[in-house]
C-alpha cells in the first residue's frame, strides 16, 4: 500500500508540474506575439509602409490564431488542476495543443514570406519548416529550435539578433522579422515536451499497479467466498 501511495503522489506531482509548464508556455507565446507586433510596426515605419500595405495588418489574423491557441494550453492546465485523478487524456490534450501552436508559429513565417512576395521584397531566408517541431525527440531540442527560428547555431544570421545589435533597419523582409523575433523572444517547446514525457512515465506504472491490485482483489474475493461458506456451515 505504501509503494502504491508513493506512485500516486509521484503522478500528482508530475501532473501539477505539467499544468505549470502549460501556463508558462502560453505566457511565453503571448510575450513573443507582443514583441512581434512591435517589431512589425517598426518594420512598417522604417520602410514607409502605410494603411493596407502594412505588414502588421497583413499578419494580424495569423497572429490571432496563435493567440487563440494559447487558450487551449490554459484550458488543459485548468482541466488537470480541477481533476482529482488526471489521466492520459489530459496528456494527449497537452501534446495536441503544443503541436497546434508549433504549426501556427510556422504559419507565421509562411505568412511573412507571402507578404514579402506580394510586395516584391527580396532577401535570403531559410525555408526550414517547423511542422514536426513538437513531435521530435528531446535530444533533438537544439535542432528543433533551429527549425523554429530558421537558423543554426553556427550559421551567421543575415540580420543580427538584439543580443548582437539587431536592428529592424537592417532587414527588408517580414519573414526575417518573424524568424528573428521568435529567436529572441520565444523559448521553444523543449521544457513542455520534457514534462509531458515525465508525466507519461509517471502514470504508466501507476496504471499497471492499479490493474494488478484489481486482479489481486478479485482473486481474493473468489478465494475468500468458499472459506466464508465453510465457516457458516460449521456455525
Amino acid at each position: 500500500m505504501g509503494k502504491y501511495q508513493t506512485q500516486e503522489t509521484s503522478v500528482e506531482q508530475e501532473f501539477a508540474k505539467l499544468a505549470v509548464q502549460l501556463v508558462q508556455t502560453a505566457d511565453d507565446t503571448i510575450r513573443c506575439l507582443k514583441s512581434l507586433y512591435r517589431n512589425l510596426a517598426k518594420f512598417d515605419s522604417c520602410h514607409g509602409l502605410r494603411f493596407r500595405r502594412k505588414s502588421k495588418k497583413f499578419m494580424r489574423s495569423d497572429i490571432r490564431v496563435v493567440k487563440d491557441l494559447t487558450i487551449d494550453l490554459r484550458y488543459v492546465a485548468k482541466r488537470i488542476r480541477r481533476n482529482k485523478s488526471p489521466t492520459r487524456s489530459e496528456i494527449n490534450a497537452a501534446r495536441i495543443s503544443m503541436n497546434a501552436i508549433a504549426g501556427a508559429l510556422n504559419d507565421l513565417k509562411q505568412a511573412g514570406r507571402v507578404f514579402d512576395q506580394n510586395n516584391s521584397l527580396s532577401g535570403d531566408t531559410s525555408g526550414r519548416s517547423v511542422d514536426n517541431l513538437a513531435d521530435s525527440d528531446d535530444e533533438k531540442s537544439v535542432e528543433d529550435n533551429e527549425k523554429l527560428f530558421g537558423c543554426r547555431a553556427n550559421e551567421k544570421l543575415k540580420v543580427k539578433s538584439k543580443s548582437d545589435g539587431y536592428s529592424l533597419e537592417s532587414t527588408d523582409m517580414v519573414e526575417s522579422v518573424v524568424r528573428l523575433t521568435l529567436h529572441d523572444s520565444f523559448n521553444g517547446f523543449h521544457a513542455l515536451k520534457q514534462q509531458i514525457r515525465a508525466t507519461e512515465s509517471a502514470i504508466s506504472p501507476s496504471i499497471a499497479t492499479r490493474a494488478k491490485n484489481a486482479v489481486v482483489d478479485a482473486v481474493s474475493r473468489v478465494i475468500g467466498t468458499p472459506c466464508d461458506d465453510n465457516q457458516n456451515e460449521h456455525t
